[in-house]
């Protein structure tokens, strides 16, 4: 017959280790917001330390957590027209298809 405590250790074990194995985005844009490297997250995925052009398919929402503002321009490649819109530090919004978003 099982001790009760036993049982019970390992039930807290094993807890222990589904929730530390099960992270998401927001979880890792909150560890790493900590060390001053805000990622830009697109449709849930984040990018860290990415600067450049960041391609989509669809409508996406991004989310800027960096210390620097968003620009998204028009077609696949960041350099078609005028920009879009700015998403600055902190903030979030939708982004339409066919364009880019340069971080």
């Amino acid at each position: 017959m099982r001790r009760p405590s036993t049982t019970l250790g390992t039930l807290a074990a094993a807890a222990t280790l589904v929730l530390s194995l099960g992270g998401s985005a927001h979880a890792q844009v909150q560890a790493q917001a900590h060390h001053g490297e805000g990622p830009v997250v697109i449709n849930g995925q984040a990018v860290f330390g990415y600067h450049g052009c960041l391609r989509h398919g669809g409508i996406a929402r991004v989310e800027n957590h960096s210390d620097n503002p968003i620009v998204i321009t028009r077609g696949p490649f960041c350099h078609f027209g005028h920009p879009v819109g700015v998403i600055p530090p902190g903030h979030y919004a939708l982004v339409p298809p066919s364009s880019s978003i340069l971080v």
